[in-house]
């Protein structure tokens, strides 16, 4: 059980750190007047990615269990 746990906490590790530093830097890329909508359409894009990811999941587990 360690190795699927220490891949994890890998992941969530590396992608938060990632996850961060793009949403900081993103609005910082773009022109002064822009920095709110772009920051507006990254977190909305997170959020949108965020929601399709775990609506899969529970199609994937309706898949894998033959109940679909």
């Amino acid at each position: 059980d360690a190795w699927p746990i220490l891949f994890m906490v890998m992941f969530s590790l590396s992608n938060g750190y990632f996850s961060s530093q793009c949403m900081m830097l993103g609005p910082a890329l773009t022109e002064p007047k822009d920095c709110m909508l772009a920051g507006n359409i990254m977190v909305f894009c997170l959020t949108v990615g965020l929601f399709s990811g775990a609506a899969l999941s529970f199609l994937s587990l309706l898949i894998a269990q033959g109940s679909f």
